[in-house]
């Protein structure tokens, strides 16, 4: 019975919603009207003003931003900001401009009430949809589950882009030793590491005391950044200077509000590494580093950096400390506790849609007719 009266007052609270979708707002009044939301709902960094007003800042001119949002009795209880690209697409607090998206978004999502949280696939999801232009669809990056259940029209598609696991450690589980529920061997790496770097000196992590120091902090972290990821033929997250721009504009706006960590690991005066961390709502989000791995031979300084890291925010009282989305043996090791997020396009069915669709169908179905009978 108590599910039903629950569901019940779901839908007598659905009935009464209203929407608009139109033009965002100009920065000051937009602010105002997503840090109330934001007061009273359960979002993350990337959903939070000090991500999203650095972003809005920073877009190009002529950018276009879309505002959704859902009301009751005058009150707003859902908003969600969507850039606009070519009039046909979408997108959830994004721009479709690869440069622009490198920032890679995750706990994406409407930001929403923490009483109407239970409304986001049953009504806010499908009442955006609805509202979308002709032809238009949208693409939903790092969201969670409820974006799957949310029940979509006939009218479009929901396709799976991609799936993660994020990885993450509760920091109650940390002993006095500073170790988690780690195995022997992650524990026999990071003693093996201590050892190997102490020959060089005392091992201190400091964080960065305020904005000046956490800037080169940062610039720093991200040169070692580069150098490893371009030795190995890829980009690097900071190859783009609209990138490297976006970061030095959060770290300067949102530093004083305690939302910036920025460590530095050294072994007496030579740097190991460094991790740039966002810090909301007792939640720690490992979000990028830079480490030198020719310091010493055979040592695992992002297993040395991370550890140091566990310690220094169990002790500052956060709560979860939190390595984003991707899988790699390090998470694995520390982690206690995992999430999924998704990457979805909800795509509306066009005439091009029906006839991509029956392409993909009349290839797969060839491929399938020549490996049963040994052609191709």
């Amino acid at each position: 019975m108590k599910s039903q009266r629950r569901e019940g007052t779901d839908r007598a609270d659905a009935a009464k919603l209203q929407y608009t979708l139109g033009p965002a707002p100009e920065a000051a009044a937009l602010s105002s009207l997503w840090r109330k939301l934001e007061a009273h709902a359960e979002s993350s960094f990337f959903q939070s003003w000090g991500w999203l007003g650095t972003w809005h800042a920073a877009l190009p001119p002529g950018q276009t931003l879309l505002l959704f949002t859902g009301s009751r009795h005058g009150n707003v209880v859902c908003l969600a900001l969507l850039g606009v690209r070519g009039n046909k697409r979408h997108y959830l607090s994004e721009t479709g401009d690869p440069e622009i998206d490198q920032l890679t978004v995750e706990y994406n999502g409407m930001l929403i009430e923490r009483g109407s949280l239970p409304l986001l696939a049953s009504d806010f999801l499908p009442a955006l949809l609805a509202m979308l232009p002709p032809k238009a669809g949208l693409v939903a990056s790092g969201v969670k589950e409820d974006y799957l259940a949310a029940p979509i029209t006939e009218a479009f598609s929901r396709q799976i882009r991609a799936t993660k696991t994020v990885h993450a450690v509760e920091l109650s589980a940390l002993r006095d030793d500073g170790m988690p529920s780690l195995g022997k061997s992650t524990q026999a790496k990071i003693r093996q590491s201590l050892a190997r770097y102490s020959r060089l000196g005392e091992i201190r992590l400091s964080e960065a005391r305020d904005v000046k120091e956490a800037v080169a902090v940062f610039d720093r972290l991200a040169a070692l950044h580069q150098t490893y990821w371009q030795g190995r033929g890829r980009r690097g997250a900071f190859a783009s200077p609209f990138i490297r721009q976006f970061h030095h504009a959060l770290i300067e706006e949102r530093f004083g509000a305690g939302e910036i960590q920025l460590l530095r690991l050294a072994a007496g005066d030579a740097p190991i590494g460094y991790l740039y961390n966002f810090r909301y709502r007792q939640r720690i989000y490992a979000y990028q580093s830079g480490f030198d791995y020719a310091l010493v031979a055979k040592a695992r300084p992002g297993y040395l950096c991370h550890w140091h890291a566990l310690r220094h925010n169990w002790k500052a009282g956060a709560e979860i400390y939190d390595f984003l989305a991707g899988t790699d043996q390090m998470k694995q090791a520390f982690a206690n506790k995992t999430e999924t997020l998704h990457w979805l396009r909800f795509r509306r069915k066009t005439l091009l849609y029906a006839i991509e669709t029956g392409l993909r169908s009349t290839k797969r179905a060839a491929s399938s007719f020549f490996a049963r009978s040994g052609r191709g």
